[in-house]
């Protein structure tokens, strides 16, 4: 009896929901297949049970690759978000800047723009800042 050579190397590329179908068993309607491949070998999409057999791991070791790659997913999520949540404090910082500019205090309220909307519309139609205007 021949063993197959262990994996030495487990690479999660990615949870894919849009394939539900099992590339080892056929097994379909899966919430999702996880994209993988070992030691450097072409990309399957098996289910989580599938992928362990397949590749003669643990289950263990595949729920440990798929928590690793949601957990690295989950970082870049965050570092992106924090990147926006910087660029839209810098836009707030420029529109305080702009209403202090023009006279305004915190507490003042809105009237002295003829309310905030019209606030708005004077400090987006400023020269000062449609240079700083980013769009998403």
């Amino acid at each position: 009896m021949q063993h197959a050579k262990p994996v030495d190397e487990i690479t999660v590329h990615g949870i894919d929901e849009d394939v539900n179908e099992c590339e080892h068993c056929g097994r379909v309607n899966l919430k999702y297949t996880v994209a993988i491949s070992a030691d450097g070998g072409p990309i399957v999409h098996y289910g989580r049970y599938c992928a362990a057999t397949a590749l003669r791991v643990g289950r263990a070791s595949i729920s440990a690759a798929i928590k690793t790659y949601r957990d690295t997913e989950t970082a870049a999520l965050r570092k992106e978000r924090a990147a926006a949540a910087k660029v839209e404090s810098a836009a707030t910082d420029r529109w305080f800047e702009w209403l202090a500019s023009q006279g305004w205090k915190h507490g003042d309220g809105w009237d002295a723009f003829g309310g905030f909307s019209a606030a708005r519309e004077a400090w987006l139609s400023s020269p000062r800042n449609a240079a700083a205007i980013v769009t998403t």
